[in-house]
C-alpha cells in the first residue's frame, strides 16, 4: 500500500460554513488552491501581493504541501486580488463581518488514491468499509503529529516535564535528523560541538541566523536554561508539547481498547507504535463514551477513575507519575486538557471500483473518498481500511542508533 506517489493522488477540500459571509465586511474570503506548497508558504504569496503583513492573514488550519487542497483564507485591508502559477491559484469568494477561523469550517472532503495494491489488499479494504460506516474508528492522533519521531528528536516534553531543561535544549537545537541536508547536519553539528561554550555558540548562531536570543540569554546567564528555552519560538515549543500530550492520549486509549478482547481489535500501523482498533464491535462502553480527556496539568482535570489510571499506566512506561505531568520553571507553558471526541466517523465514505495501477505494473489502486471534522486525521482512515488482525501491540517507537547516539552524548556531558 502506497499514499501520495503523486500530489493528485491526495485532494483535500475545505468545508466552509456558508454562513460565515456576508453581504459587507471589513474581511475578504479567498479560495486558495495549491499544490507543492505548504499553507505558509501559500500565505506568503497572498499577503504579498494583497500588500498586507503576512500575520494578517487568517485561516482555519494547515494543509499538506504533498497534495492537492483547497482552503480558504481571509485578510482585513489590504487590495482585492486574484493569482494564479503553476502551484497556486487566489481568487476572492466574498466579505465576512470577522476573521476566518476553525468555527467557520464543517471539516474538510477527502479523494485518496491508495496504490500498489494487491487483489488481496482491494477485498480487505472494501468488506472494511461497512463497519467503518457504522462504528468509526478511534480518534487517535496520526504520524503528521508527531513530526519530533519523523526527525528522531525523541520527547522533547518529556524531558521538560523531567526538568533536564538543558537536554531538551541541546535537542531543539543540536539533535541530528535523518532528514537533514549538509547544510543543516553541519550547522547542528559545529553547536554540538561548541555546547557549553556559550560565546562561541552566539557566534555561530549569529553566522546562521537561527538561535540567536538563546545563546544570548546563555551568555548573560550560563545555567539559565529555562530563560533560554523561552527564546525558543513558542510555535516550537508547542509542537512538542502537543505531540507529547497526544502520545499519552494515544497511548491511554489503546491501552482502553486493548483490554477489551471482545471488540476483534486490529491494530493500526504508527510511527509511535502500534496503536489497538475496533473490528466489528464497539469495546464495551463505547457506545455510551462520547468523548477521552485529553489531560492537563498533573492529570488533576482527568475525571473519570479508568481514563485517569490509563494516563497513569502510559506515563509509568516513561518513569513518571500523574502529578509530573507539568512543566515547572517555564513561565505560561503549561499542558492545557479539553475533551477530544473518542469514536471518529467518516462523513459519505466511498471506494470506486479498483482500477489498475499505471506506476506499479500488475498491481491496483483504489480511489476512496469520504469527508472528517476539523482536527481529525484522514491517513487513520485508509490505515482502518487495510488493517489486519495483528499481534499485541508492541511498545512505542525505538529511538534510532543515531538519536541514542547524541542522548549518550548529551547523557556524559551533563553527568
Amino acid at each position: 500500500m502506497k499514499l501520495k506517489c503523486k500530489a493528485a493522488d491526495f485532494r483535500v477540500s475545505e468545508l466552509l460554513d456558508e454562513r460565515y459571509l456576508s453581504e459587507h465586511g471589513p474581511h475578504q474570503l479567498y479560495l486558495v488552491r495549491k499544490r507543492k506548497l505548504t499553507t505558509d508558504e501559500a500565505a506568503r504569496v497572498l499577503a504579498r501581493e494583497a500588500e498586507v503583513p503576512h500575520r494578517s492573514v487568517r485561516m482555519a488550519g494547515l494543509k499538506d504541501k504533498q497534495a492537492v487542497t483547497l482552503q480558504y483564507m481571509s485578510i482585513e485591508g489590504g487590495r482585492q486580488i486574484r493569482y494564479e502559477d503553476d502551484f497556486l491559484s487566489i481568487e476572492p469568494i466574498g466579505r465576512a463581518a470577522e476573521p476566518y477561523s476553525s468555527q467557520h469550517s464543517f471539516g474538510n472532503a477527502f479523494e485518496i488514491t491508495v496504490r500498489d495494491l494487491s487483489s488481496r489488499e482491494v477485498a480487505t479494504a472494501r468488506a472494511a468499509i461497512p463497519p467503518l460506516r457504522k462504528l468509526g474508528l478511534p480518534n487517535y492522533f496520526d504520524d503528521q503529529r508527531f513530526g519530533n519521531l519523523r526527525h528522531d528528536q525523541g520527547w522533547v516534553g518529556l524531558e521538560l516535564m523531567r526538568g533536564r531543561f538543558e537536554h531538551a535544549l541541546g535537542t531543539l537545537i543540536c539533535a541530528p535528523s535523518p532528514h537533514d541536508d549538509a547544510r543543516l547536519a553541519d550547522k547542528k553539528h559545529a553547536f554540538e560541538r561548541a555546547w557549553g561554550d556559550w560565546s562561541a555558540c552566539l557566534r555561530i548562531a549569529r553566522r546562521s541566523g537561527e538561535h540567536q536570543g538563546v545563546f544570548e540569554a546563555l551568555v548573560e546567564s550560563p545555567q539559565d536554561f529555562a530563560a533560554a528555552l523561552q527564546r525558543v519560538p513558542l510555535r516550537i515549543r508547542l509542537i512538542h508539547l502537543y505531540a507529547w500530550q497526544s502520545h499519552l492520549w494515544n497511548r491511554a486509549v489503546s491501552g482502553w481498547i486493548a483490554r477489551r478482547r471482545e471488540c476483534e481489535p486490529l491494530a493500526l500501523d504508527s510511527v509511535d507504535g502500534p496503536l489497538w482498533c475496533w473490528g466489528r464491535a464497539w469495546p464495551e462502553g463505547a457506545d455510551a463514551q462520547t468523548s477521552f480527556r485529553l489531560p492537563g496539568q498533573g492529570l488533576e482535570d482527568v475525571q473519570a477513575p479508568l481514563q485517569r489510571q490509563l494516563f497513569e499506566d502510559a506515563l509509568a512506561e516513561h518513569r513518571l507519575v500523574g502529578s509530573q505531568f507539568r512543566i515547572d520553571g517555564l513561565k505560561g507553558f503549561q499542558p492545557k486538557g479539553e475533551d477530544r471526541t473518542l469514536v471518529l466517523l467518516p462523513r459519505k465514505l466511498r471506494a470506486k471500483p479498483p482500477s489498475p495501477d499505471n506506476l506499479h505494473p500488475a498491481r491496483y489502486c483504489l480511489r476512496l473518498t469520504f469527508e472528517l471534522p476539523r482536527a481529525a486525521y484522514a491517513t487513520l482512515v485508509v490505515k482502518r481500511l487495510f488493517a489486519s488482525e495483528a499481534p499485541h501491540p508492541a511498545e512505542g517507537r525505538r529511538p534510532s542508533a543515531q538519536r541514542q547516539k547524541w542522548k549518550a552524548r548529551t547523557n556524559r556531558r551533563s553527568e
